[in-house]
């Protein structure tokens, strides 16, 4: 909304970002190991006060803006267009492609 960034720009900050680590294991576990020998504890206090700067700085948005759906669907519309072919490019096909994914991380995780 605020120029910085695209739909695609923020889907991909989060898939190969966090997300990556969300698919092995959760976010208290994710920083316990960013802390070190200190742990959850570590990180905190060496996060902590960046985190109020953030925060400060996001949007508060109290209901979604009236143009958001137009330009959500506008940003994955471009998404999908610059998505490798063989992760599709169809809804179809990246929910195929998704799928397998997510068969694969399953299995890796023993869960299958």
């Amino acid at each position: 909304m605020r120029g910085v960034c695209s739909v695609e720009d923020v889907d991909k900050a989060v898939c190969f970002g966090p997300g990556l680590r969300y698919a092995l294991m959760g976010p208290n576990l994710i920083y316990h190991l960013g802390g070190g020998p200190f742990g959850i504890k570590g990180i905190i206090k060496h996060i902590g006060p960046s985190v109020d700067l953030w925060l400060a700085d996001m949007a508060d948005w109290k209901k979604l803006p009236a143009d958001w759906p137009e330009m959500a669907q506008e940003g994955v519309m471009k998404e999908t267009e610059n998505r490798v072919e063989k992760q599709g490019r169809t809804p179809e096909d990246i929910a195929r492609w998704r799928d397998e994914g997510l068969l694969m991380l399953l299995n890796f995780l023993d869960k299958i």
